[in-house]
């Protein structure tokens, strides 16, 4: 239940698979509550490497580009379907896993709060 201003609130998300392989795609569904939104946005799901370096990640338009945040209604539920792909910086280790919303013309990301630009969904997520 973290909202960003002028957008929603992401009220959930499932990681759809226990075990995390680097060598593999990972799904991951975020479920937003929605704000009524002005502007068409982009949202990201990343996992971040004990180094702080990005070793997965999905940007898309919600929905997988059927749900537009500018179409969304105050109050309605959105499921955004996710697959992570990893890259060639993703190892065995733990990783923290991050999601948020940013414009795609500037890539400036909506602030929750002064200075912090996304959701810390999981932390220590093993992958193998």
């Amino acid at each position: 239940n973290v909202t960003l201003p002028n957008v929603g609130t992401l009220v959930g998300y499932t990681i759809e698979s226990d075990s995390i392989n680097h060598t593999q795609p990972l799904p991951i569904t975020l479920v937003w509550q929605a704000e009524n939104v002005t502007d068409d946005y982009v949202v990201f799901v990343q996992l971040i490497g004990a180094d702080g370096r990005v070793i997965a990640q999905s940007d898309s338009i919600p929905g997988q580009g059927a749900r537009p945040t500018q179409g969304w209604r105050t109050g309605e539920y959105i499921t955004d379907a996710h697959v992570l792909q990893f890259n060639e910086n993703a190892a065995p280790g733990t990783a923290t896993l991050i999601a948020g919303i940013y414009d795609p013309d500037t890539f400036e990301r909506i602030q929750i709060t002064s200075g912090v630009d996304a959701i810390t969904l999981a932390t220590d997520v093993v992958v193998r």
